[in-house]
């Protein structure tokens, strides 16, 4: 089923089963690029003090029913979700004229998880974020293509082990909410809500 419809998303009792499929659907007509079209999403934080942060990071999976990415432990947006665990991501296809808002809670995967995906990644991405101390000031004189030269020859002929400052963060779902755009603006909403037993969801007025 496309769930293309308001009586096609409200006949859905699993707002999982619906994200799956618009996010397939979405990767197969990115015009341009579907691994940053498709899978990119608005990652948005509160740090301890109660200012908000948003930045675009991608979807790297959905495991046990979690939203995965991955990121360096010492960024701003870790430190925020350490500090707040309650996040939201935003995904906006435009291609699509749909939108999907997700509100849950974030905590680091397993070791294994980031590991394993550490060994997937290109050498290049290795090196780079094995050098970089993300968010944190660049001192004077330090030139990063240099810098990463340095880290690439160092490891000439080696496996890159995989920092522990970095790995994969996990998103635990507690409210979708559904949108698709129509020229009239009575574009449908629909909101599935999680009480820690099951998903319940009503349609939203514009």
């Amino acid at each position: 089923m496309s769930f293309d419809s308001l009586p096609a998303l409200m006949k859905c009792q699993d707002p999982l089963v619906i994200f799956k499929s618009w996010f397939q659907l979405a990767q197969e007509k990115a015009p341009r690029s579907p691994e940053t079209e498709g899978t990119a999403m608005v990652l948005s934080t509160v740090n301890a003090k109660g200012f908000p942060s948003s930045r675009v990071v991608l979807l790297k999976e959905i495991h046990e029913n979690k939203f995965v990415f991955f990121t360096n432990y010492h960024s701003k947006k870790a430190h925020d979700l350490f500090e707040n665990p309650q996040v939201s991501i935003t995904f906006h296809w435009s291609h699509l004229v749909r939108q999907v808002n997700i509100q849950g809670i974030a905590s680091k995967t397993s070791r294994e998880i980031s590991e394993n995906y550490w060994k997937s990644r290109p050498k290049e991405s290795q090196v780079s974020q094995s050098l970089s101390l993300q968010s944190e000031p660049i001192p004077q004189g330090i030139v990063l293509e240099t810098e990463f030269e340095k880290t690439k020859n160092r490891f000439l002929g080696h496996e890159i082990p995989c920092p522990q400052h970095w790995g994969g963060i996990q998103i635990l779902p507690h409210t979708f909410e559904f949108w698709i755009g129509k020229p009239n603006r009575l574009h449908d909403r629909v909101t599935f809500s999680f009480d820690g037993k099951t998903w319940t969801h009503q349609q939203l007025y514009p």
